[in-house]
C-alpha cells in the first residue's frame, strides 16, 4: 500500500502534553480509509529531564504532512479529530486515519477542506467543510452528506462553513462565509437562516461569519469579518457590536477571528490585528475590555489572533500570527509566550497557531 503523499503534522496541532506523552508505533493497514503513524522512542522520557517542571509540546507523527489544521476536537470515545485543509484525520493514540473526498463516493467526506467539528449531545460528529455539512456514520465509518437528505435544507449541501456549534435544545448553529447563519434541526430536518439585510436592523450583521460561541445563558455570540452579534436566546433577536474609535471600552476591531469561554463562562474575542477583548456584562449592557501587545514585559506577543481556548485551571491559551502561543492567567492578568526555541525539540514547530482545544484530560 503507498501513500498518496506525505503528512507532516506541524503545530497548528498543539497538544499540551502536562502528564502524559504518547507512545507511537509505525504501520499501514488495508482499509477504506488510510492509516498512518509513526514510532517515537521508548527510552525518551521528557519528565526524566530538566523539562519535569515546564510545558512540553510534542508533535503528532512527522512522517507526514498537511497544509494547516483548522479545527481540533475530541469525540466521547475519547478519539481526537483534526480538521484540515487537505481531509479529516482521526487519532486513536496509535494510528492515524485520513478520511477523504472520493468524487466517486457518495459516502465520502463531501469536500477536504475541513474548518470546523463538533459532536452534539446524542453524540453525533458533525463536519463542516468548504462546501456542505457531513454527519459521521460511525457503523459504517462514512459520511451522510446533510444538505442531500431532503430539499428543506438543501442549502446546507453547498455552504462554506466556518463555525458550529450546539445549543441546550439540540439545535447545531452553522456559521457560513458568504450564506449567513443556518441554524439546523436535525429532529425536524428543518432550517432557520440568518442574513444581513442593511434595511433590517433586527437582522446579523454579517454574512461573513468566522466563529460562534454559545455562553451559560445559550446566548449565541456569532463572530464575523464585520463585527459581533449576539443572539439573545429568552428575547430571541439579535444584538450588535462595533468599534468605535473614540470609545475605549467598545469592540477592539471589527474583524474578528476567534471566540471562546473561559472557566468562568466569560466571552473572549480574537481579532485580525488589535488583540483580544474580554466581554464584561453591566446590568443589560456589555462592555469590552481590550488586551494588546505593547513594549513593556507582560503583554500579548502579537496582535494577529488566530485561535482561543479557555482551559479549567484559569488560564486563556491564545494562538498568534507569527508570535507564538501565549497563556494569560485570568488571576493575575499575566501573560506567558511559547515560542519556537531553536534546538530545543519541546518548543513549538511554528509561531503560527491555528487551532487550540483542551481534550478530556486537560492537555
Amino acid at each position: 500500500m503507498s501513500l498518496k503523499k506525505n503528512i507532516k503534522l506541524i503545530c497548528c496541532i498543539v497538544i499540551l502534553l502536562i502528564v502524559t506523552i504518547i507512545k507511537i508505533q509505525f504501520c499501514f493497514t488495508q482499509s477504506n480509509n488510510r492509516r498512518i503513524s509513526n514510532t517515537s522512542d521508548p527510552s525518551e522520557d521528557i519528565f526524566n529531564s530538566d523539562l519535569k517542571e515546564k510545558i512540553a509540546f510534542q508533535s503528532l507523527p512527522q512522517n507526514f504532512e498537511f497544509n494547516s489544521i483548522r479545527a481540533i476536537i475530541q469525540d466521547h470515545k475519547g478519539y481526537m479529530w483534526f480538521g484540515t485543509a487537505d481531509g479529516l484525520i482521526r487519532y486513536d493514540g496509535i494510528n492515524l486515519y485520513v478520511y477523504e473526498n472520493d468524487p466517486d463516493d457518495s459516502t465520502s467526506l463531501s469536500h477536504n477542506a475541513v474548518n470546523a467539528i463538533v459532536e452534539d449531545k446524542n453524540r453525533n460528529l458533525w463536519v463542516g467543510t468548504s462546501i456542505g455539512l457531513n454527519l459521521y456514520n460511525r457503523d459504517m465509518d462514512n459520511f451522510i452528506r446533510v444538505g442531500l437528505l431532503n430539499t428543506n435544507i438543501s442549502r446546507l449541501n453547498n455552504n462554506y462553513i466556518t463555525a458550529l456549534s450546539t445549543d441546550n435544545k439540540e439545535l447545531l448553529w452553522v456559521g457560513t462565509f458568504g450564506d449567513g447563519l443556518n441554524v439546523y434541526d436535525p429532529e425536524k430536518q428543518i432550517i432557520y437562516h440568518y442574513s444581513y439585510d442593511s434595511d433590517n436592523p433586527k437582522t446579523i450583521n454579517s454574512n461573513r461569519i468566522t466563529s460562534i460561541a454559545i455562553d451559560d445563558e445559550d446566548n449565541v455570540w456569532l463572530g464575523s469579518l464585520d463585527g459581533l452579534s449576539l443572539y439573545l436566546s429568552k428575547e430571541k433577536r439579535f444584538r450588535h457590536f462595533y468599534n468605535e474609535p473614540e470609545n475605549s471600552q467598545s469592540l477592539g476591531s471589527n474583524n474578528i477571528t476567534s471566540l471562546t469561554l473561559d472557566s468562568e463562562g466569560i466571552v473572549w474575542i480574537g481579532t485580525r490585528g488589535d488583540g483580544i477583548n474580554k466581554v464584561i456584562k453591566q446590568n443589560t449592557d456589555f462592555i469590552f475590555e481590550q488586551y494588546r501587545n505593547d513594549p513593556k514585559s507582560g503583554s500579548l506577543s502579537n496582535n494577529f489572533i488566530l485561535s482561543l481556548c479557555g482551559d479549567p485551571r484559569g488560564y486563556l491559551w491564545i494562538g498568534t500570527e507569527n508570535g507564538g502561543l501565549n497563556r494569560l492567567s485570568l488571576t493575575t492578568g499575566h501573560f506567558e509566550i511559547y515560542q519556537v526555541e531553536e534546538g530545543n525539540k519541546y518548543s513549538l514547530l511554528s509561531n503560527s497557531i491555528w487551532s487550540l482545544y483542551n481534550d478530556k484530560q486537560e492537555n
